[in-house]
């Protein structure tokens, strides 16, 4: 309640805070069940992803997806190697607040994507650079991060050095 209605009423009506965000944002979430795929112009659904997106149990993680888009604008999913069923890829909806990605400028599209792992023994990232490779960096490295390139050594020319 705006203060100067508060001092009118010299205090006979308490304020009451409705969570009205909130309630949006459910209303909205409960219209998002997926119930299947059909792929670029197919009549037929495609049980392939249907069964992937079960083996995963996204219909229990994705309103968590839903829900980070329609609060924070954007929600992310990760997909990677089923170490116990390589036929099925494995997904993992991710938190907003746990995923940075780069994004190109002119497409809009995640260039890379870094995951922040946190654990009781400490604190980890996992770089993914999508198309490329994948890695942990270690955990042990003395004084913290480490540079990429050695700055003593003598640095070979790019192709964007050549451009600039």
């Amino acid at each position: 309640m705006h203060p100067e209605l508060l001092r009118r009423l010299d205090q006979r009506v308490r304020q009451v805070v409705v969570n009205w965000p909130e309630r949006v944002v459910d209303a909205f979430d409960e219209c998002l069940d997926v119930t299947g795929f059909r792929l670029g112009g197919e009549q037929a659904a495609d049980w392939e992803l249907w069964r992937i997106w079960r083996a995963n149990r996204l219909g229990l993680h994705s309103c968590r997806a839903h829900v980070d888009a329609l609060t924070l604008g954007r929600s992310f999913a990760i997909v990677g190697t089923n170490e116990c069923n390589p036929a099925t890829p494995l997904v993992t909806v991710e938190s907003p607040s746990d995923v940075h990605v780069e994004l190109d400028p002119r497409t809009r599209e995640v260039r890379a994507a870094l995951k922040w792992q946190r654990s009781g023994e400490g604190d980890g990232g996992h770089i993914n650079l999508l198309g490329r490779y994948s890695f942990l960096p270690p955990a042990d490295v003395a004084g913290g991060s480490r540079p990429l390139r050695d700055p003593d050594a003598a640095q070979e020319e790019t192709d964007e050095d050549e451009l600039k």
